[in-house]
């Protein structure tokens, strides 16, 4: 069964740190040896985790089989380290990179030779069992184990100390860079040097692998804490001139040293400025120059002018070895299009809360609403109680003359109620987006024909005088049910306002590419005051009839929104005493 216990935990983790090791590195810019690295940490990564493998293995054939896995990673490792090296000194012009893939010889060997092992015992001539709380296995190095191990060794050693001879010349803060990876690299070696020399804590364990482990801390520190890999001193032409953030190294008096295309680029410069004052040459500089110390470490963002964009800038002093500041290292980045993705993300935010404070005012309308359509339901329907009861109860002993008075009662409180149910009903579908728009074109004159016949009973109840005044025969692009609502809603509030006997004038006028239609009344009229409540939810204006009549409110909000979603518009013309003019547009056909 297999044993999952601390050594074989520590070998997986490693190889999983190995695995984030190159993931982070593939996500740098480019620079010198970087697929070299990648490979390099991949390479640590199956050496690792066959490791863990073979240390969790069950029985002798599965560690074997594991243990001669390991080698693939254990031999090309250090070959990949040294490509490494080479490509990041940029030593691979040199002439004696041409016979670079002698390298690869001994490692090649060496996994031949591991997966054989069994008819020579060259790797390993015998096996024993170390340590069984640790479920280790020893194995009896043959001679061309020495022969791996010092080959690996002496890759490694050669790479690091021409890593090491190659860092002493450089700037302070890009040494700093480099220790990281001199160090991440030894730590494999002295790991490796702890397993063959008999001093692991876990007996015959092998924790070469777990060094990877290490490594990659290491090296994922200096990435984000040395920004390791965004600059480096080495290989001027390759790294700066390559590189797409823009590079200014300035002296201790602001003059320029040197820079890169990418700068020149982002700072819109077209002259060489090297030698020159950089505040005097690039004004936009000026404040954060001015603001920034040389002894700080500091990253801002700058607004450019001519043309308009938005610069990020990132100090950094140069420092000499007795502490004084020689200069300065200054990164800039073209930030403009993230920036203006924040602001467009500050607008959507700006948005969402105007749209969250809406909703909140739309629930307090909707709330408003149902307590005011409740309320003005309660009238109608007490009518309709109260005078059925009386129907019901009396009508045996009532003359015929009362039974039609009552009649009357019921209807006129059936259509105050029918009429405000109707309009509630198209308002929520309506806000639902429930109801389908469908244009098409309707005579003009059936449309006010449709609208008057429905109408006929309420206009006759009140001794009504309808006056519709001729117009030509024409078509109308509507959507019939929404005018038709329309105009019921208003030959309705009509007949409402309107006295006993009074008239109502309904005409329908060309105007350019529409026709308005109006519906005046000469009843009650409406306060100025009140004409801007007519048509707000927040609101629901109401009043009662010229012989009480009760409505919701709603009707010329539903009116409003109706004739706007046919492309019209709708105004109110009214004065107290004098009765009121409701005008609406259609398109013509």
């Amino acid at each position: 069964m297999w044993q999952f216990n601390l050594p074989s935990s520590l070998l997986l983790a490693s190889g999983m740190v190995s695995v984030i090791t190159a993931i982070f590195v593939a996500a740098k810019p480019a620079f010198p040896g970087k697929l070299s690295i990648i490979l390099m940490m991949v390479m640590g990564a199956e050496w690792s985790i066959s490791a863990g493998l073979e240390a969790a293995a069950p029985d002798i054939a599965s560690k074997i089989f594991w243990s001669q896995v390991e080698y693939i990673g254990s031999m090309f490792g250090p070959v990949l380290y040294c490509y490494f090296i080479l490509g990041f000194l940029q030593k691979t012009k040199d002439g004696f990179i041409r016979y670079i893939w002698l390298l690869w010889i001994i490692p090649v060997l060496t996994i031949l030779i591991g997966a054989t092992n069994g008819s020579h015992g060259f790797l390993w001539t015998g096996f024993s069992w170390e340590s069984r709380e640790y479920n280790s296995l020893s194995y009896h190095h043959g001679p061309w184990f020495w022969v791996a191990v010092s080959y690996a060794f002496g890759l490694v050693f050669f790479g690091g100390l021409m890593l090491i001879q190659a860092i002493m010349r450089f700037p302070g803060y890009f040494r700093r860079q480099a220790w990281y990876l001199v160090v991440g690299s030894a730590m494999p070696v002295i790991t490796t040097l702890i397993y063959v020399t008999g001093l692991s804590p876990f007996g015959g364990f092998d924790i070469s692998p777990i060094g990877f482990l290490f490594a990659g801390l290491l090296f994922v520190s200096g990435i984000i804490r040395k920004q390791m890999f965004d600059l480096l001193p080495i290989a001027h032409h390759v790294i700066l001139e390559n590189l797409s953030a823009g590079v200014l190294v300035l002296d201790e008096h602001r003059r320029v040293l040197d820079l890169n295309p990418a700068t020149c680029d982002i700072l819109q410069i077209k002259n060489t400025i090297i030698g020159k004052n950089v505040i005097e040459m690039i004004p936009d500089l000026r404040p954060i120059l001015e603001r920034l110390s040389d002894n700080d470490n500091k990253k801002t963002e700058v607004k450019m002018t001519d043309p308009d964009r938005w610069i990020e800038v990132s100090l950094t002093p140069i420092m000499e070895k007795n502490a004084t500041t020689e200069g300065s290292l200054i990164m800039l980045r073209d930030i403009t299009t993230r920036i203006k993705y924040e602001q467009k993300l500050n607008d959507l935010n700006l948005q969402l809360s105007d749209s969250e404070k809406k909703l909140q005012e739309l629930n307090a309308q909707k709330d408003k609403l149902f307590s005011v359509i409740a309320h003005d339901l309660k009238n109608p329907f007490n009518a309709l109680l109260g005078f059925s009861r009386i129907l019901h109860e009396e009508s045996s002993e009532m003359g015929a003359e009362e039974v039609h008075k009552i009649s009357g009662h019921l209807l006129k409180a059936s259509r105050q109620g029918y009429d405000i149910l109707v309009n509630l009903l198209e308002w929520s579908r309506a806000q639902t987006n429930r109801i389908e728009f469908n244009l098409e074109a309707v005579p003009l004159q059936e449309l006010i024909a449709g609208s008057i016949s429905n109408m006929e009973f309420m206009i006759r109840a009140k001794s009504i005088n309808l006056e519709v005044k001729p117009f030509p025969e024409t078509n109308v692009m509507i959507d019939r049910h929404m005018i038709e609502t329309v105009l019921r809603n208003l030959l309705s509030n009509a007949v409402k306002f309107s006295h006993r006997n009074g008239k109502i004038i309904l005409s329908a006028e060309p105007s350019d590419d529409f026709y308005s239609i109006s519906v005046r009344d000469y009843g009650v009229g409406i306060k100025a005051e009140d004409l801007k409540k007519i048509f707000l939810l927040e609101y629901l204006y109401t009043s009662k009839g010229t012989e009480d009549e009760h409505g919701s409110g709603l009707g010329l909000i539903l009116c409003k929104d109706f004739v706007e979603k046919n492309g019209g518009s709708l105004k109110v013309d009214s004065m107290i005493g004098q009765g009121s003019i409701f005008t609406f547009t259609v398109r013509e056909s």
